[in-house]
């Protein structure tokens, strides 16, 4: 389930544009495999989105949800 949550939220981060998103899906992988939530990368991951201010304010939200819904995807996956 740890690899599962480590791919879905390495994939968004990649298409998002957040740099060293291979890295940071490999650290959600072993706070998974730890049963710690992934919440602790995404959310400076969200931090980061609208920091740089690239993003349209419709984008940002669309990636502050996908993140945050991957970032909990474990609770699902768990049961």
């Amino acid at each position: 389930m740890a690899f599962i949550q480590a791919i879905i939220v390495g994939i968004i981060m990649l298409v998002a544009g957040v740099p060293w998103a291979g890295v940071l899906a490999l650290v959600v992988l072993v706070l998974g495999i730890a049963q710690i939530p992934a919440l602790i990368v995404t959310l400076p991951a969200i931090g980061y989105i609208w920091w740089v201010g690239t993003y349209s304010t419709g984008a940002a939200i669309g990636w502050t949800v996908l993140l945050a819904v991957a970032g909990m995807a474990d609770n699902v996956l768990k049961h």
